[in-house]
């Protein structure tokens, strides 16, 4: 159970409530429900309660919130507009994402949030290994390891120059990824201060 509220501006509840209306309108049953979770938890509601109300597991719920927290981390403490952060990428390959400019296709930041500390620490640790070997094809039929070689692909088809994964409360992890032209990448990591909408002039 949540043992805080979760509070919410009111450009932030318009901006949820516009997203409510845009994904009922497509029929986009998991964005409706993702915006339902945090209009519910904002207004007091137990994790579980939230569950139970949308018919998905508390799991869910949290990575939801966990999504929310840190694309509010990314407008508040590092200065990026709300029209640059989306809560799933186009093709459902990361959690969350930033990109440059609303006319970006690709993601300047990649995201994804992990239920445990391991789940985090076992997908950073297939990126690396990926990168390093440069694969281009996985031989592995374990459902994670599969999960974690589509995150690598999207990542080297787009290049996203960082990738952001969060777990459990305040564990999270920053990687600057630098990509080579046989198809390998290396991830190192860098300090959170790194995400700052000022540094992306870099890039540019």
């Amino acid at each position: 159970m949540l043992n805080f509220r979760l509070g919410l501006s009111g450009t932030q509840r318009t901006e949820l409530d516009r997203e409510l209306v845009e994904a009922r309108r497509s029929g986009d049953l998991g964005r409706v429900n993702r915006v339902l979770s945090i209009l519910a938890l904002a207004e007091g509601m137990a994790v579980s309660e939230a569950a139970r109300m949308l018919k998905v597991s508390r799991e869910a719920v949290r990575g939801w919130l966990k999504r929310y927290v840190l694309l509010g981390r990314l407008g508040l403490d590092y200065g990026w507009p709300n029209n640059l952060l989306c809560m799933q990428s186009k093709d459902w390959a990361f959690d969350f994402a930033v990109f440059l400019t609303t006319s970006s296709e690709n993601e300047f930041i990649a995201g994804e949030v992990k239920k445990t500390n391991k789940e985090l620490d076992d997908l950073i640790s297939d990126l690396v290994c990926f990168g390093l070997e440069g694969t281009t094809e996985l031989v592995d039929d374990n459902p994670k390891k599969i999960n974690s070689y589509k995150k690598w692909l999207a990542l080297l088809d787009r290049k996203a120059p960082f990738f952001w994964a969060g777990g459990p409360y305040d564990y999270t992890q920053l990687f600057e990824v630098e990509y080579n032209d046989d198809h390998a990448a290396k991830f190192n990591e860098v300090k959170l201060e790194q995400l700052a909408s000022s540094n992306a002039s870099r890039f540019t």
